[in-house]
Parts: structure tokens; C-alpha cells; sequence
């Protein structure tokens, strides 16, 4: 009985993982108020995985695996998953809040990039003690 529960753990675990089930926790929430290129995202979503995110999503839309890329369309638009994300631009990122906060706040960190290089652009971090990040929607 212990070897089957141990391998629902394991299932339950990897289905995580996989974005299969949706995730509870605490964590930050930060927005961003203007247009942003694909690179802003990709550097955004390392620095939040670097710095120990359990789970993240960009505007709802939960970031699982090497299948969710971000793609910049003819006009500009920035495509996941198969959907054309428009500002603002919410980044919620399941982990330890302090840790998350201060990796991309730091110096040389994403949001001093992004303030900048778009000085105009409003960036908010909230704090947030219960985040809900759902599965992953699959096409």
C-alpha cells in the first residue's frame, strides 16, 4: 500500500510538472504596461525559473515545458500557445516571494532592464499569499 501511494506521489508529481494539474501557492505577481518583444518574456520566465519558481504563467496561460515558446507575429504581436498576448502583461509565478523578488529586482535584473530600456512602462510586483496557476490547455 506505501508502494502504491508512493507512486501516485510520484504520477501527482510529474503531472505538475508537466502542467497537467493546476497549482495552489504563494508568490508574486508582476505586471508589465506596455508592449514587450518575445525577448522580454524568455528573459523574464529564466530569471523567475533561476530564481527557484515552482510554476509560472504569463496572462493566464501557464508555462510547462519547451513547447510553450514565445513567438513574435508579422505585426509585432507576441504569440503563446497558440494565442496573441496584449498588454498589460501579468507574470504570476508560484515560490518563495523574497527569493523571487529580489532575483529580479537586483541590479542588473529584468524589471531594472525593462525600466531602462522602457522607461514609459509601468512594472508592478504584488506579493501574493495564495496564487492558483491552472493546468496547461492543450490544443
Amino acid at each position: 500500500e506505501q508502494a502504491l501511494n508512493n507512486i501516485k506521489k510520484e504520477i501527482e508529481r510529474y503531472q505538475i510538472v508537466a502542467g497537467q494539474q493546476a497549482v495552489n501557492g504563494s508568490g508574486i505577481s508582476i505586471t508589465v504596461s506596455g508592449e514587450l518583444e518575445s525577448l522580454w518574456f524568455t528573459d523574464m520566465i529564466n530569471e523567475l525559473f533561476s530564481a527557484g519558481a515552482e510554476v509560472i504563467s504569463v496572462n493566464g496561460m501557464r508555462i510547462a515545458d519547451s513547447r510553450n515558446g514565445f513567438d513574435t507575429m508579422p505585426n509585432g504581436q507576441i504569440l503563446l500557445g497558440g494565442e496573441i498576448l496584449s498588454p498589460p502583461f501579468q507574470f504570476q509565478a508560484i515560490g518563495d516571494k523574497k527569493t523571487l523578488i529580489n532575483s529580479i529586482s537586483q541590479v542588473s535584473g529584468i524589471i531594472s532592464r525593462i525600466n531602462t530600456y522602457k522607461p514609459d512602462y509601468k512594472v508592478e510586483i504584488i506579493e501574493e499569499n495564495d496564487l492558483q496557476i491552472k493546468p496547461m490547455t492543450l490544443p
